[in-house]
């Protein structure tokens, strides 16, 4: 009985195996089938390339329009920022010339506003003057070249006084002079004599130095059709420094955001994509505002003068500067102590201890009536008086004589080479300055 009921369940056991087989067997096989598509769809041709590809191409284009979207957020935010400040330091130092946060110029005139300014008298501009004078070209410094600036700042003119027509000046307006208007010793550039011996040379190099003091100091007598008409402030600086195009984060940023990038003089000229047509106008903008502000100074100021002080000779007397010069071979020692002989006549005021100024870059304003007398006074010495050539120890015998104390140019930096303001771009002449 137990035998007959183990037999029957094991065969209806073996017949539920028997008719579940082919089931079994159909599901292994299209389970094996989807596993090899699915593993041989790489080399499945026309459809799963093609979606791919089309996936590939899809999900370049959502990002590179999600960035294209962000940059332009980007720009669109930073433009409008910028805007609200496009001239205004970042800085509050009383120190600097930042002595109002009000900008002179936050735009540029239009080619027709400049023409009706021009025609009247209005056109008011910073005028970097050089004065670069010799006996040839290959003796004296070589000045910067100023393109750049002429094309992407407006209210800067660059004027280059000389003996030299033929000396490279890329940018500068050329005025040659070929007459030494006020030198001394009966020299000038038409009737000099021939350099026949080493003393006849320092008297001939002399006298070129001379001469490029006259418009340094005296603009507005020396460029009569130019400076008292045109120019806001005078900044003179040596023929080999030139104004740095950014003077703070700022500016640099301004420069960027408020002009085209495809230019080559753009900061990011070279990362940019070339894109026809794009890059051919570059709209100007207002010099940056330490700039702007050194004209500020020179209108507010009594004396109308801006400078730099050298406190690293604050305490040393005047004798030890003037031996110092025939120690550098800056001057000869027969026109030092022709120097300290006229110093020690003026027994009144000249004092062995005075405030010692950097003349290499300072700034004036041509119109105002007392820096002319302080000028006219400096210049009608300088060119009688028979001393040193170097014109910092008289002047600041002058800027004494009249009490004078300049107002503050900049005090940041490394003065001696610019400081924030300027930095070396053209060729230094003279075997570096040094002249004897």
């Amino acid at each position: 009985m137990v035998q007959m009921t183990t037999s029957s369940s094991l065969s209806t056991a073996n017949s539920s195996k028997l008719r579940a087989w082919p089931v079994a067997s159909l599901g292994s096989v299209s389970c094996f089938h989807r596993n090899r598509l699915h593993h041989n769809a790489g080399s499945l041709p026309y459809r799963s390339i093609a979606i791919k590809a089309h996936r590939g191409r899809r999900s370049r284009i959502s990002s590179f329009i999600a960035f294209l979207s962000i940059l332009v957020a980007t720009v669109f935010v930073l433009h409008r920022l910028l805007s609200s400040f496009i001239v205004i330091d970042s800085e509050n130092n009383p120190n600097s010339n930042n002595i109002n946060s009000k900008p002179l110029w936050t735009s540029c005139p239009s080619t027709d506003m400049k023409e009706e300014r021009e025609k009247n008298d209005e056109d008011n501009d910073i005028c970097f003057v050089t004065c670069i004078f010799g006996e040839n070209v290959r003796d004296v410094d070589h000045p910067a070249n100023v393109d750049w600036f002429k094309k992407h700042w407006c209210h800067t003119r660059f004027l280059l006084v000389t003996n030299l027509p033929d000396l490279p000046a890329p940018g500068w307006t050329k005025i040659v002079s070929q007459t030494a208007t006020g030198g001394r010793d009966g020299y000038t550039t038409n009737t000099r004599a021939a350099a026949s011996d080493n003393n006849n040379q320092v008297e001939i190099t002399k006298n070129h130095i001379i001469q490029s003091r006259h418009a340094k100091f005296l603009a507005w007598d020396v460029l009569t059709d130019i400076t008292p008409k045109h120019c806001a402030a005078v900044v003179y600086t040596d023929g080999y420094l030139i104004p740095k195009r950014y003077t703070n984060r700022r500016s640099f940023l301004v420069s960027i955001f408020f002009s085209s990038p495809w230019s080559p003089s753009s900061p990011l000229f070279g990362w940019l994509p070339r894109i026809p047509g794009v890059g051919k106008h570059r709209p100007q903008i207002p010099p940056p505002a330490k700039f702007q502000n050194i004209v500020r100074q020179v209108r507010s100021h009594p004396w109308g003068l801006s400078q730099v002080k050298q406190r690293y000779f604050d305490g040393l007397p005047m004798t030890t500067l003037l031996n110092n010069l025939v120690r550098d071979r800056k001057d000869t020692k027969e026109h030092v102590e022709k120097t300290l002989e006229w110093f020690r006549a003026q027994t009144t005021d000249f004092r062995e201890i005075m405030p010692y100024y950097l003349n290499k870059y300072f700034a004036y304003d041509p119109n105002n009536a007392r820096y002319r007398e302080l000028s006219s006074y400096f210049w009608k010495t300088y060119t009688t008086y028979g001393g040193l050539w170097r014109d910092q120890p008289l002047w600041a015998y002058v800027l004494h004589h009249f009490n004078v104390t300049p107002a503050v140019m900049t005090t940041e930096g490394t003065i001696t080479k610019g400081g924030d303001l300027f930095e070396t771009g053209g060729k230094l002449g003279w075997d570096k300055h040094v002249y004897v």
